[in-house]
């Protein structure tokens, strides 16, 4: 829970750069979604995954937080670890949600016995 409040507690700098680009990527994502609502719910978890991502890396020390570039740098590559989380989730969830459709099987049409009838003048079509 204390985690989670840290996360909340990052700069608003980084969190719109963070939601910018994670809403870029999902913008681009949504074309190859099977449904375009999905790209929806999949922008809260790529930005909480890029948030947690963020806030685990300030945790580790693993970048100088008064450093622009370290930051800058950081901050796009937590909206792509966002982007790559929330993609296996859409992923995920458009099998599970496939598996749990009725498969439709094509049933054979009938044939039918169709009698061709030539219009005009017998002679003419000869």
């Amino acid at each position: 829970m204390q985690f989670l409040s840290e996360v909340m507690q990052l700069s608003p700098g980084t969190v719109i750069l963070i939601s910018i680009g994670c809403g870029i990527g999902v913008l681009v994502l949504m074309d190859m979604l099977p449904n375009p609502m999905l790209g929806f719910a999949m922008l809260p978890v790529t930005i909480l995954t890029s948030m947690s991502f963020m806030q685990l890396m300030i945790r580790l020390e693993l970048f100088a937080s008064r450093a622009f570039d370290a930051w800058l740098l950081l901050s796009i590559l937590s909206s792509a670890v966002g982007m790559a989380v929330g993609l296996i989730v859409a992923v995920l969830v458009g099998r599970l949600s496939g598996r749990m459709t009725a498969r439709r099987h094509n049933a054979l049409a009938p044939r039918l016995r169709v009698r061709h009838v030539r219009l005009g003048n017998p002679a003419e079509n000869g």
